[in-house]
């Protein structure tokens, strides 16, 4: 029974293996034809997909450095010793509380830029780069740039004399510089 059964799968498998390998072909063709119409190399992977690029690569005991396309086999080991080591995939997240900060920031100050910001919060020895307060400001539907208002007229004369009258009247106009 048991080279019975060893003959029938040794021929099943040889009936499936050309076609299995067929597909195989078939996929890594797609995957080289997808990544030529990519506008840059490079693919960024979500966490959620580089967990199942993981999980699948299990079945393989990891060795998968002739199968993955996507990224190259040493980014595929880093996601993997990131996993291992417990540590989530990607950079953290900005607290709630600076994000909170940034928002209070913008809408009590008006004038003040994204740039500008970033530098109160420096002074206040909290870190968030230029890109992130943007985007803060952005999905707070807050323009990241402050309204840059016309160019004022100048300054009417009679407001002038108003705003200077007192050191206006301290100055002698009734000297004559001799040569």
């Amino acid at each position: 029974m048991n080279s019975l059964s060893l003959l029938i799968w040794g021929l099943i498998s040889q009936f499936f293996s050309p076609r299995h390998n067929a597909q195989i072909r078939l996929l890594k063709a797609q995957v080289r034809i997808l990544q030529e119409r990519l506008p840059s190399q490079r693919v960024i992977a979500s966490p959620e997909e580089k967990s199942e690029l993981l999980r699948l690569g299990a079945d393989f005991d990891h060795q998968i450095n002739d199968l993955i396309m996507i990224v190259k086999p040493n980014t595929y080991r880093r996601w993997l010793n990131q996993s291992s080591s417990g540590k989530p995939f990607g950079r953290p997240r900005l607290t709630q509380e600076l994000r909170d900060t940034v928002i209070c920031m913008a809408k009590e100050n008006l004038q003040w830029g994204y740039r500008r910001i970033v530098g109160e919060l420096k002074k206040l020895g909290l870190y968030a780069g230029a890109n992130s307060v943007k985007r803060i400001l952005n999905e707070a539907g807050i323009h990241p740039e402050p309204e840059k208002s016309k160019p004022t007229p100048p300054l009417p004369w009679d407001t002038f004399i108003k705003a200077h009258l007192e050191t206006t009247l301290a100055c002698d106009f009734f000297s004559k510089v001799r040569p």
